[in-house]
């Protein structure tokens, strides 16, 4: 399977990050589980 590189805008990336607080707030580590989960 070919690779491809993805650009993410900062804007993007300070919404992941809103929501990776968000989730982090609720249970401990859930925000890791969902930057991963993002990230592939």
């Amino acid at each position: 399977m070919k690779k491809c590189k993805v650009k993410i805008e900062p804007e993007a990336l300070a919404d992941i990050q809103e929501i990776t607080d968000w989730y982090n707030e609720k249970q401990a580590g859930l925000g890791g589980r969902f930057q991963k989960t993002t990230i592939k």
